[in-house]
């Protein structure tokens, strides 16, 4: 990711809308579920979706694998 630099056009600006919706989503209604699973009560509610079914969770890990490589850009 360091040896690319993205000029202005479509795929920064998809970059820049993907950071806004990073910071967009409540990571407490994202977490519901995990303190749910240890009999705690979460913070707020979860999200519908695919984390209201049996892979609650699921989104968690593409959240934090988007913040990661956006750090990774940020820092490139």
């Amino acid at each position: 990711m360091k040896n690319v630099i993205l000029q202005n056009g479509i795929f920064k600006e998809s970059q820049t809308k993907g950071k806004e919706y990073l910071v967009y989503l409540d990571v407490d209604r994202l977490m519901a579920p995990f303190y749910e699973g240890i009999s705690k009560e979460a913070k707020k509610p979860r999200y519908g979706g695919w984390e209201s079914t049996g892979i609650s969770g699921h989104s968690l890990g593409h959240w934090l694998s988007a913040a990661a490589q956006n750090v990774c850009v940020d820092e490139g």
